[in-house]
């Protein structure tokens, strides 16, 4: 029945940092600002992906992939789980495989680079003009085409066009 008053207490909220597409952040180019539909999006946050400021490799996806199972995610947010699946079937024996680029990558005193999904790599494609230094050609996915052997998922940055290719051809690829 009456007011009392404990200590005095003083707390700071963290400010989100304002990024833009198209600017340096944590060790490379920020490609994409998840949107209220995104799986990873938070209310009040500042969340996305940032991609690689350079290419990383021109190699194979690896061969043969029909033997890799559980990558076929192509969701935002699926990029680093198709990664790992592919890093523990292949192990550290296969230098010229993509997702083992992109997981030994260390740009800027960043280690957590994966090889993008599907999705992923279509945000860099609709913002490759912010982020500048990505060719027209062709650049992996972590994506396997589920349904055809040993083929995976590539997006060509001229046009935007994904379709699935053989793993042993030769393409860009681009850490996220």
């Amino acid at each position: 029945f009456g007011t009392s008053y404990g200590s005095q207490k003083f707390f700071a909220t963290l400010q989100q940092p304002t990024v833009n597409i198209g600017e340096p952040y944590q060790g490379g180019i920020v490609a994409y600002i998840f949107q209220p539909e995104d799986p990873g999006y938070v209310v009040g946050e500042t969340h996305g992906i940032i991609v690689s400021s350079q290419d990383i490799a021109y190699t194979t996806w690896y061969p043969p992939n029909s033997l890799v199972t559980g990558t076929t995610g192509y969701e935002i947010g699926t990029g680093a789980a198709n990664t790992t699946t592919i890093i523990n079937f292949v192990g550290d024996e296969n230098q010229n495989c993509a997702a083992l680029k992109c997981v030994l990558y260390d740009f800027g005193g960043y280690y957590d680079w994966f090889l993008p999904s599907l999705n992923e790599l279509m945000k860099v494609y609709e913002n490759k003009g912010e982020i500048g230094g990505l060719s027209n050609g062709y650049y992996w996915t972590s994506t396997k085409d589920g349904l055809s052997g040993d083929y995976a998922r590539i997006v060509g940055f001229s046009i935007g066009d994904a379709f699935s290719t053989p793993s042993l051809n030769t393409n860009a690829v681009r850490a996220c």
